[in-house]
């Protein structure tokens, strides 16, 4: 039988929130999160420090990372947006849960990373241009 995977606890800047494998939930980080360390672990009565793991952030990484024994995730210098962590295990005989657990998190942007802070300060660019221009061009006669 594949081993029973669970998360345990996702770490933010020394802020440990325990999870669990509740479909649905979000948890929402504060701006510049970082960082961030997410514990797993699985079940298996057999041999389970022959338990091997491979995970996955969703929103950043494009391909699973091969995690060994370790039961821990870490990412630093995440950028604002939506990630789903998602980790899967095999047991001693290779057998592989698939489905594994996954958590869903959403890291909140600063002020100066959002939208509107950017054409904010595209339109003052624009603006000082045209000035400029406007401060440059000959006198009309």
């Amino acid at each position: 039988m594949p081993p029973p995977v669970h998360l345990r606890s996702l770490t933010v800047g020394g802020r440990r929130y325990v999870v669990g494998n509740a479909a649905g939930d979000t948890i929402r980080l504060p701006p510049r999160t970082t960082p961030v360390s997410l514990a797993y672990t699985a079940y298996s009565l057999a041999v389970p420090e022959r338990v091997q793991f491979k995970h996955r952030l969703e929103g950043l990484d494009t391909a699973w990372q091969d995690a060994g024994g370790r039961r821990e995730a870490f990412y630093t210098n995440l950028p604002p947006g939506r990630y789903r962590f998602r980790v899967i295990a095999a047991n001693d005989d290779g057998v592989w849960n698939t489905t594994g657990a996954s958590l869903d998190f959403t890291i909140e942007p600063a002020w100066n990373q959002t939208w509107w802070f950017f054409a904010l300060v595209a339109a003052a660019i624009g603006g000082a241009m045209a000035m400029a221009a406007a401060a440059n061009a000959p006198p009309r006669l």
